[in-house]
């Protein structure tokens, strides 16, 4: 597999994360009962519909066609999220403590896969792909600071 392939493949299981997390973090956002929960739930929904635009912008400066490429970690994340309140139905604190962690563990996941996309691009001189990369990480790194603070702001 040459370098691009590599990248390629990295970019269409991305594409394929990135759309599945749009649709689980609208489902996440409904089912919140702090309304600062629910307001970052939202704000990270709007980035993650932004990586879809870049990751779309990505194939496009790279002459590939945007598609998906599930994996099986990533499904296994999914799984892990649609999990996160399962288990707590009569206190809806720890639900929405579940609700934090596990965006925090996805956010953390999208900041090591995009990191190494990251690389892949530098060897590969998509200079295009790289800004548009290096956004989503500092929009993941931020999520997971305002996730932290909200953490801090209620004694969790």
């Amino acid at each position: 597999m040459t370098t691009h392939e590599l990248f390629t493949s990295e970019l269409r299981q991305m594409h394929w994360f990135e759309n599945a997390w749009v649709s689980m973090l609208g489902q996440l956002g409904r089912s919140t009962c702090l309304p600062e929960l629910g307001s970052a739930l939202k704000n990270e929904r709007a980035y993650t519909q932004e990586h879809v635009n870049r990751l779309r912008q990505i194939f496009v400066s790279i002459n590939e066609p945007a598609e998906d490429k599930e994996s099986a970690a990533l499904t296994g994340l999914i799984s892990d999220l649609k999990d996160a309140c399962t288990f707590f139905t009569d206190d809806d604190n720890s639900c929405d403590i579940s609700f934090i962690l596990a965006v925090i563990k996805a956010a953390n996941y999208q900041i090591g896969a995009y990191s190494g996309m990251l690389m892949l691009a530098s060897a590969l001189q998509y200079e295009q792909a790289q800004g548009m990369i290096q956004d989503i990480v500092n929009e993941e790194e931020q999520t997971v600071l305002d996730l932290k603070a909200l953490l801090s702001r209620h004694n969790l």
